[in-house]
C-alpha cells in the first residue's frame, strides 16, 4: 500500500512536471510577445519626445536690428537667434527625423507596395496630424518671436526718444 502511495505521488509529480514543462514555452512565448508589444509601444511614444531646449535668457542684441535695414550678416544672425534661441530647432529636427521620415516611408509603402491596410492608413493620418500640430506650434512660436522683436524695438525707440528729449531739456 505504501509502495502504491509513493508510486501515485511520483506519478502526480511527473504529471505536474510535464504540465510545467508543457506550459513553459507558452509562458515564454507570451512574455516575448508582450515585451515586444511594450517595446513597440514605448518606441512609438518617442515620437512625442520632450523638447529639452528649456528656457534661455534671451539676448536682445539682435532685437534692435530692423530687418529692412539689416545687412546680410545681421539677417543671418537674426535667423540663427530665431532658430536656436527658441524651440524651433527642436520642432524642425523632430519633424524631419521622425514624423516626416515616417510619413514618407509609409506613403511609399502604401503606394508602391500596395500596403494599404487600415493600420498603415491610421499611421499615415497620425503622422499628418502630428506634422500639422507641430507646424501650428512652430507658427505660434514664430509669431511670438516676431511680436517680441517688434515690441522690443518699440520700447527701445521710446527710450531713445525720451533720453533725447531729456538731453534737449537739460541743455536748455
Amino acid at each position: 500500500m505504501v509502495g502504491q502511495s509513493e508510486q501515485l505521488i511520483q506519478d502526480k509529480n511527473k504529471n505536474v512536471m510535464k504540465a510545467i514543462i508543457g506550459i513553459f514555452p507558452k509562458i515564454l512565448f507570451f512574455c516575448v510577445n508582450f515585451c515586444s508589444f511594450l517595446a513597440a509601444y514605448f518606441i512609438s511614444l518617442s515620437q512625442f519626445s520632450v523638447n529639452l531646449s528649456g528656457k534661455r535668457k534671451h539676448n536682445h542684441i539682435y532685437d534692435t536690428i530692423l530687418w529692412s535695414n539689416a545687412t546680410l550678416r545681421q539677417r543671418f544672425l537674426i535667423i540663427v537667434d530665431f532658430l536656436f534661441g527658441t524651440e524651433i530647432w527642436g520642432i524642425l529636427a523632430q519633424m524631419a527625423t521622425e514624423d516626416g521620415l515616417l510619413l514618407g516611408l509609409r506613403i511609399v509603402a502604401v503606394i508602391k507596395f500596395d500596403a494599404s491596410t487600415l493600420e498603415n492608413l491610421f499611421f499615415v493620418v497620425k503622422n499628418i496630424l502630428t506634422i500639422a500640430i507641430f507646424t501650428y506650434y512652430a507658427a505660434a512660436i514664430s509669431d511670438s518671436y516676431i511680436r517680441h522683436r517688434y515690441r522690443y524695438q518699440q520700447y527701445v525707440r521710446t527710450m531713445i526718444q525720451q533720453a533725447s528729449q531729456e538731453l534737449v531739456h537739460n541743455k536748455k
